[in-house]
């Protein structure tokens, strides 16, 4: 076999191509409808769910924020709207944001942000 074709073989057996029909379609972006901040450092949120272009949405997962630092996740449970609670990282004026994010990983964008104040214990 010439070089070239050898080479060629060699290139082609060893890529490895993307695999077909992997999801790279993130969720929509949740709306968050309601948050506000208790005794402790909780924080609680009410959110309308995302949908998936292929996970069902027991399966999505809503990832909660303050200020841009992550600070919990929440389930989905199959309620609309959905609610949860997480935790603040300090006492004070925090913004809340979350958003969703698929098995296959797939982060949807931010959501709408809402400031709320919590309370040291």
């Amino acid at each position: 076999m010439p070089l070239a074709l050898t080479l060629a073989a060699m290139l082609t057996i060893s890529g490895t191509p993307a695999l077909a029909g992997a999801d790279t379609t993130p969720p929509t972006v949740p709306s968050l409808l309601y948050a506000d901040g208790y005794q402790c450092l909780e924080v609680a949120v009410l959110f309308n769910r995302s949908t998936d272009n292929q996970d069902p949405q027991s399966a999505l997962i809503y990832e909660v924020f303050a200020d841009g630092a992550f600070i919990g996740e929440i389930w989905d449970w199959g309620r609309t709207p959905l609610r949860g609670f997480a935790y603040a990282r300090h006492p004070g004026v925090s913004v809340i944001t979350l958003r969703t994010v698929d098995t296959s990983g797939n982060p949807s964008a931010f959501g709408n942000a809402i400031p709320v104040t919590t309370f040291p214990c």
